[in-house]
């Protein structure tokens, strides 16, 4: 149906874009280029959304990050018993599927991450998309995924490699 937001926008009416709309993607490149993670959702979106979208947002998000945390908690006890990120503790005849099963997860992670934040983006450009923008929206959003890709990740990616354990 030519909606690229995948419905996340649904409640949200199209408004015609002024100048201060521009102020949320300035700060979130801002952050980004400090090196601070940023919810771009809240950032962006919270500049389009009633206040009644936005509290449904915010307690949704509370919620996701809330039940996150436990189970991912949970499972890092569990898991933490039997693999060790240090040492590689895989069989080398389980690595196979090992490997399946990590391009499975982080495919999956990629999907939910970019259609969720094709909402973000498509907020900016008209709710139905003639051929020429939807190509042209590729075209850019793949430039600047490839930029991300050559830059291997930028701050952010240094940030995240930090992490372990």
């Amino acid at each position: 149906d030519g909606d690229i937001s995948f419905g996340r926008l649904a409640k949200i009416p199209p408004v015609e874009i002024q100048w201060y709309h521009a102020a949320a993607p300035a700060v979130l490149v801002l952050l980004t280029r400090i090196g601070i993670p940023v919810s771009t959702t809240f950032l962006v979106l919270s500049v389009f959304a009633s206040t009644f979208v936005l509290e449904k947002m915010l307690i949704k998000s509370v919620v996701g990050y809330g039940l996150a945390a436990i189970v991912s908690y949970i499972l890092w006890l569990v898991l933490a018993h039997f693999i060790n990120e240090k040492f590689n503790l895989v069989k080398r005849e389980h690595r196979p599927y090992w490997r399946v099963f990590q391009w499975l997860s982080t495919g999956f992670l990629w999907f939910s991450w970019l259609s969720h934040d094709m909402a973000n983006i498509a907020v900016f450009l008209p709710r139905q998309l003639p051929l020429e923008l939807l190509v042209g929206a590729i075209v850019v959003l793949s430039g600047w995924l490839a930029y991300i890709f050559w830059n291997q990740g930028g701050k952010i990616q240094k940030i995240v490699l930090e992490k372990t354990g």
